[in-house]
């Protein structure tokens, strides 16, 4: 009985922690702002106008080959504007999403790091980036979860 009374108490003290926690459905848009795009701009603010060594362009680092698999045909230019930049990598982990069911956050990740016909699992390459991704999106969970439960001082 008393160790259930601690849990309690450390549960009850942590009230952000609870409320991060809850089974909540995958959320593609922070996926798409808050992970993969910090994982793949490092955080850089012009990140607008980064050419990755491969070819990737602007803040998600997706290759324009992957731009045109997903139904992008518009003239190469046109991938450098914020806004399409924005769709394209929403379309892609869109497709990725609907694809990888199981494990879905790292699945998603590994598919939109490698291409929409990745193989997924702790044997390929993506793993570790696919870890590093669903640390950042659990991390912004996290951050917005406590700022909506703690009070304001």
């Amino acid at each position: 009985m008393r160790r259930h009374a601690a849990w309690l108490i450390a549960l009850g003290s942590l009230p952000w922690l609870v409320s991060a926690c809850r089974a909540e459905p995958l959320n593609l848009t922070l996926l798409q702002e808050y992970a993969i795009k910090l994982q793949e701009s490092e955080g850089e603010r012009l990140c607008g106008i980064a050419h990755g060594k491969d070819g990737e362009i602007g803040c998600y680092q997706f290759k324009p080959g992957t731009a045109r698999q997903i139904g992008f045909d518009d003239p190469s230019w046109k991938m450098w504007l914020p806004e399409n930049q924005r769709a394209i990598a929403s379309e892609i982990i869109r497709q990725c999403a609907a694809r990888r069911w199981r494990y879905p956050l790292m699945a998603i990740a590994v598919c939109y790091n490698q291409g929409l016909r990745a193989p997924v699992g702790k044997g390929h390459d993506g793993f570790a980036y696919g870890q590093e991704v669903a640390m950042r999106y659990y991390a912004e969970l996290m951050a917005r979860a406590k700022r909506d439960v703690l009070p304001r001082r």
